[in-house]
């Protein structure tokens, strides 16, 4: 998912934060995580962090559109 995400969204793969188990992509305004497996019993399979609420929303919009059938939890951290 976050691979799919990244390309439709136009977010380049970080390989330095990446590895075997999890990737990173990263622009100025968004990363996401495609967290290891083995975690996902305990963490989403793919999570986004962004300053800017509209840039989750793009995110959010793309997704529902292409995988409905996904479950997308919210959370804010405040500052």
């Amino acid at each position: 998912m976050g691979e799919a995400l990244a390309r439709a969204l136009g977010v380049p793969r970080a390989p330095e934060l990446s590895d075997r188990t999890q990737s990173f992509w990263t622009s100025d305004d968004l990363v996401i995580w495609s967290t290891p497996a083995y975690l996902e019993f305990c963490v989403s399979p793919c999570i986004l962090y962004a300053d800017e609420p509209a840039v989750i929303e793009q995110a959010l919009a793309w997704i529902q559109a292409n995988h409905p059938e996904l479950s997308i939890e919210r959370s804010e951290a405040s500052r």
